[in-house]
């Protein structure tokens, strides 16, 4: 994070009443920069079919199980909030193309289930149209996703406003989730770069979500918070006044989370997370484990920033900033902690990273925190205040000191709170909710409860290699330790089999080991099978971002974690395949900022 905050909120070291130093860490409002817009699609489906080439009907009438399901979920109080599902299309669009398509992509012709077409640019292009009756936000999935580097794709609805996307939505099985859109209509468009022709998916199934009643049903008409969430206060209306000095800044942090999971989508909060001494700023997000605890649903995020009105009593705005995708970081099942790193910069020009404190919480320290609860389909940033208890009977599966107990008495949590962060006064993470413990858990405005939150402190050892890298260190050259830029990054790599764990060891070639400067050769069971390669690249120039980038690429299906460190400034990033998966080549093109 870099030293030149608007606001400085915190010291970066404070000592514990034992004695002993705490790690902490400010928060900070930074100014960041305002992306440039991506070339405009051509609007193939748009312009040329007179219908859409799918359709499925209202999910009353064409999901009922699944709408079934999806209301006892959430009735049975189980966490994170179910808010949809994923419907099959009748007749999935097997989309194959290559260079015999040129000459029919020049005439517009009807290709799969869309529309094939050629840019100006010469580049090959294929878009469709799929209508969902009823539909409130749908989301397309791509399986099977076969592309050259630098396609590009891109999702809209009908009020005609175009996300740019790219392959770093695929995960590790080859499926890509477009972003989502609002409302029944979904466009999507895909360009492969000029010189390419061969790509291959399947557009085979879309993912609706809803707005939900009290009772987990989808609303029929214009939403409220119902009575069961009377206690929801909105936080630009009410923090303001419940001595919570840091909350206009923390707003900046605050994200509403949507996601895949198997055949369902959730919802949940999260927060940026600031990171110490480490220059530029890292996108870091912390969230709960039983949101988002795997690298698929990490790769199926959204992360919607800024989702509150203008002004007390004012209306919500239509479009909010948002991002798509993240890399699993750290997921801890014993502290219900995940921590990712978001695919791209979270959204300028204001944005927060909340700042965060090892040091002991005593019994009666006033906490506040900034969610998002999923009420009557109310996902604005909502503000509660609690107060800590050591006093408070833990609930089973989640023990002291793993978990810390906090009993509100100013407004509530929801389905849709579930990660949000536990904060101080400051503006200090001590935790992230995991839910309500007591007589009647499923309703966060009965102040009997307690909310649960994983202890930030106990999971803090398995955080620190990204939050508090520690003083930076050479990198040394060894069997199992390439460094590469003149000996900045230094490069480990893990394996993993269905019988045991290892070690990648660098490769040689005649000799000679196989590492340059730039990139490195790894093997995992024997000296002469290559099994992947990594590089680093400078790319410390304006015109390419002013970033260090990384790549990986492999020739297995074992697992496999590469985890680079920069030993200027002791940051880190991993890398990772899961066991079983044909590994997709990462670009990672905002790895390390540079000096």
């Amino acid at each position: 994070m870099r030293r030149n905050p608007i606001w400085i909120l915190l010291t970066l070291l404070l000592a514990t009443g034992g004695g002993a130093l705490a790690a902490e860490a400010p928060l900070e409002v930074v100014t960041l920069p305002v992306a440039k817009p991506a070339p405009p699609p051509l609007r193939l489906a748009e312009g040329l079919l007179t219908a859409p080439a799918a359709t499925l009907p209202p999910a009353a009438e064409g999901a009922a199980d699944q709408l079934a399901a999806l209301i006892a979920w959430n009735r049975g109080g189980h966490l994170p909030q179910q808010d949809g599902f994923v419907r099959g299309l009748v007749e999935p669009f097997r989309v194959a193309l290559d260079g015999g398509m040129r000459s029919a992509a020049k005439r517009f012709a009807v290709h799969a289930g869309g529309y094939l077409g050629e840019t100006a640019g010469g580049e090959l292009a294929w878009g469709t149209w799929i209508h969902v009756a009823g539909a409130q936000r749908l989301r397309l999935r791509l399986s099977g996703l076969a592309a050259p580097a630098g396609t590009r794709f891109w999702v809209w609805g009908g009020d005609g406003e175009a996300t740019a996307f790219g392959l770093e939505l695929r995960d590790a099985s080859g499926t890509l989730w477009t972003p989502s859109v609002a409302g029944a209509e979904l466009f999507v468009e895909v360009v492969l770069p000029a010189g390419e022709e061969d790509a291959f998916w399947v557009a085979d199934a879309v993912a609706e979500s809803f707005l939900l009643d009290e009772a987990g049903l989808p609303w029929r008409g214009a939403p409220a918070v119902p009575e069961a969430g009377e206690c929801i206060r909105s936080a630009i209306c009410y923090a303001v006044d419940q001595g919570f000095g840091a909350f206009a800044e923390v707003t900046y942090g605050i994200a509403h989370l949507r996601f895949q999971r198997g055949g369902a989508t959730y919802v949940c909060s999260g927060a940026l997370v600031n990171d110490r001494d480490v220059p530029g700023y890292i996108p870091y997000l912390l969230t709960a484990r039983h949101c988002i605890g795997t690298a698929e649903e990490a790769t199926s995020l959204e992360a919607w920033f800024d989702v509150r009105p203008p002004s007390c009593g004012a209306d919500l705005p239509l479009v909010f900033p948002k991002t798509n995708g993240a890399t699993l970081l750290v997921t801890r099942s014993e502290t219900d902690t995940t921590l990712l790193r978001l695919t791209n910069d979270p959204p300028g020009p204001l944005r927060a990273f909340l700042g965060w404190t090892t040091s002991q919480v005593a019994h009666g320290t006033t906490l506040h925190r900034v969610s998002h609860p999923y009420v009557g389909g109310l996902y604005s940033q909502s503000y509660s205040r609690s107060v800590l208890s050591t006093t408070f009977g833990a609930c089973e599966g989640a023990p002291r000191p793993e978990y810390l107990y906090a009993v509100p008495n100013y407004g509530g949590t929801f389905g849709g709170s579930s990660g949000s962060p536990l904060l101080t006064q400051e503006g200090r993470i001590v935790g992230q909710l995991r839910g309500a413990c007591g007589p009647n858990p499923e309703d966060g405005c009965d102040y009997r409860n307690a909310d649960v939150d994983g202890a930030f402190a106990v999971a803090f050892p398995h955080l620190r290699p990204y939050l508090d890298p520690g003083p930076p260190t050479p990198c040394v050259r060894g069997d199992a330790t390439a460094c590469l830029l003149g000996g900045r990054f230094e490069v480990k790599v893990a394996w993993r089999t269905d019988t045991g764990t290892g070690t990648g060891k660098v490769m040689s070639f005649g000799g000679a080991r196989a590492e340059s400067n730039e990139s490195v050769f790894w093997y995992f069971f024997n000296p002469e099978n290559f099994e992947m390669g990594v590089k680093v690249l400078d790319a410390c120039v304006p015109a390419l971002g002013n970033r260090f980038w990384v790549f990986v690429s492999g020739l297995t299906n074992q697992g496999f974690t590469v985890t680079v460190r920069d030993s200027a400034t002791g940051a880190v990033r991993t890398y990772s395949n899961p066991l079983g998966f044909y590994p997709q080549t990462v670009g990672d093109t905002s790895a390390f900022p540079c000096p």
